[in-house]
């Protein structure tokens, strides 16, 4: 058997006990079909929030669609693959992305699986070709996976290899099609030992071992002690779900440990990346929670994100996120427009809210309404500040919530003075206290700001500086 880098190698010798220990195994809970009716080459829009693993089955141009008939094998053996990860780390487990499917009732019933024709045939999509990850990376970024917040889990049913049951290329702080994992469906007959759809066979470690090797990318030289020549397995045991060579202990994922001892790759303390830190793992410790925004009243727009992970709600939305995650709610409001305020897990008037995810679900709702407008002027050289809001030089329209109070300062510029205010606020204070209500007329407010007197001469006042 060849040995490739990033490369899972088929088992050919599982021993006696291995077999045996797998069949007396529990069997980790299952999904009795897939819920999705339609065959789709997209990203359905994500139910999960953050980042996560895209599902792909990919078969090439001149081999068959089989995707009614392994949808449900894959669905399956993605669920052994969360059931084992669990019983290795009880904290954590890959975060697979998932599509709001009706009437759904298992997790890996709701998985998003695209199906997705190659244009490549099988000569030129040749798992043994070593352009193999480039030219499917290529075929993946034509049909749009390029959401550098994904990973890619690619089943690819093309001709299947010789001697090697899967294949990937990656790195930890990497998304999109350059990092990509890909099982073998029509791999050679040792890829298939232990059954598909079982959870627990080959095709369920292949999906681990290469997965691995999208979330590590290649062991830097002099950080993981036992990494292997090819920089990309571990050697200090077979029974290591990440190691390779021709003989395991075992064809069965329940036999393989993640990370022996701890201190390659998982969970090890050292400074090389450590896929427990990774973000494309959930963190399972606490519930997990849906926050949903919706907005009432008259038009108005809501953006709902959690660092760099946007989601607009421009009428309602909702994801699920990690227990325990901050999630931020920002409401942008439309011309004409105001947040007036915040209902159900948000409140105040703020246009920004945070909400702690977990347990119960939670929905925030952002009330708008039309604005009171109001012409806003600086007389002479010098502005006019809202507290905490926008600052007008010359001549602004001003869109206020009706009623609500709002602080403002004049701010003279260097060689000028504040003289006072017109309209809307009197008076030679340089803070005003403003509360406006919606009026046929436009309400305006004028600060007028005049020059210092220079020694000797007088203010416009005709005082005598």
């Amino acid at each position: 058997m060849r040995h490739r880098p990033l490369v899972i190698v088929a088992c050919v010798i599982a021993t006696v006990a291995g077999l045996v220990h797998a069949t007396t195994a529990a069997a980790a809970p299952q999904p009795s079909a897939w819920c999705g009716t339609d065959e789709v080459a997209t990203d359905r829009p994500d139910l999960v929030a953050e980042s996560q693993i895209h599902v792909i089955y990919a078969y090439s141009s001149d081999s068959p669609d089989r995707f009614p008939a392994v949808a449900r094998d894959i669905i399956r053996d993605l669920a052994g693959v969360d059931s084992w990860w669990r019983s290795q780390d009880p904290t954590r487990t890959p975060r697979f992305d998932l599509a709001t499917f009706p009437d759904c009732d298992t997790e890996f019933g709701a998985l998003d699986l695209s199906s997705l024709p190659l244009s490549g045939d099988n000569a030129t999509l040749d798992p043994a070709d070593p352009d193999f990850t480039s030219r499917m990376g290529s075929e993946l970024t034509r049909a749009g996976f390029t959401n550098t917040d994904k990973k890619y889990l690619v089943f690819y049913d093309g001709a299947g290899p010789a001697d090697f049951c899967g294949v990937s290329n990656g790195s930890p702080n990497q998304g999109g099609p350059t990092v990509a994992s890909y099982v073998f469906s029509r791999g050679m007959p040792a890829c298939l030992i232990g059954g598909t759809g079982t959870g627990n066979g080959w095709p369920a470690h292949t999906a681990v071992h290469e997965l691995l090797h999208g979330l590590i990318g290649g062991f830097a030289p002099g950080t993981a002690p036992n990494a292997c020549e090819d920089r990309g397995h571990v050697c200090d045991s077979q029974q290591d779900v990440l190691s390779t060579g021709s003989v395991h202990p075992s064809p069965f994922l329940s036999d393989m440990v993640l990370d022996v001892n701890h201190d390659d790759y998982y969970e090890h303390g050292g400074s090389w990346p450590d896929v427990r830190n990774s973000a494309w793992l959930s963190h399972v410790e606490r519930p997990h929670g849906v926050v949903a925004a919706t907005v009432a009243g008259n038009p108005g727009t809501s953006t709902v994100y959690q660092g760099e992970h946007l989601l607009d709600c421009s009428a309602a939305c909702a994801q699920r996120y990690d227990g325990g995650s901050q999630v931020r709610l920002r409401a942008i409001e439309q011309t004409g427009y105001r947040l007036l305020y915040w209902q159900g897990a948000c409140s105040g008037s703020a246009p920004m809210c945070t909400v702690t995810a977990g347990g119960d679900d939670m929905t925030a709702v952002a009330v708008f309404g039309p604005a009171a407008r109001v012409r806003v002027r600086a007389v002479g050289h010098g502005s006019i500040v809202q507290y905490g809001g926008e600052e007008c030089f010359d001549e602004c329209t001003w869109d206020l919530i009706p009623g609500a109070p709002v602080g403002i300062a004049a701010e003279p510029d260097a060689g000028m003075r504040f003289v006072g205010w017109r309209g809307l606020c009197t008076g030679g204070a340089r803070g005003c206290v403003v509360a406006t209500m919606r009026d046929a007329r436009q309400p305006s407010i004028a600060a007028v700001f005049a020059k210092v007197p220079r020694h000797g001469q007088r203010d416009p006042r005709g005082r005598k500086s």
